[in-house]
């Protein structure tokens, strides 16, 4: 999340002296990437909205320690799909995991 700050000085203020005050307010985009698990939910969604069929959704992502307990929550508000990126079909890197990629733009991020 990124403020932008303002100069805002009162008109009977003595000094020439500016205060900085909150102003707009914008969210980064917000990359998730996982293995290929042959459901393609991401995609479809993305598709949905190339389509036209815009669908924001208030999503929540996860972290999860080795127990898969949760170690912290971030909620997205209005997330949309922006971009999604396949796997690398590289016969010659044996050993990699095939990854799926999806950038999301929001409205609002909240750590829960």
């Amino acid at each position: 999340m990124e403020i932008a700050y303002i100069d805002y000085r009162n008109g009977n203020e003595p000094a020439n002296n500016v205060r900085k005050m909150p102003g707009l307010h914008k969210f980064s985009d917000v990359t998730l990437k996982r293995g290929i698990t042959g459901v393609t939910d991401l995609f479809d969604w993305l598709k949905n909205a190339a389509a036209g069929a815009a669908a924001p959704r208030n999503i929540a992502i996860i972290l999860q320690d080795e127990s898969h307990n949760e170690v912290m929550r971030w909620k997205l508000r209005h997330a949309q799909p922006k971009k999604w990126t396949g796997p690398h079909l590289n016969g010659a890197a044996s050993g990699t995991v095939a990854m799926e990629e999806l950038v999301l733009v929001h409205e609002g991020l909240e750590i829960a």
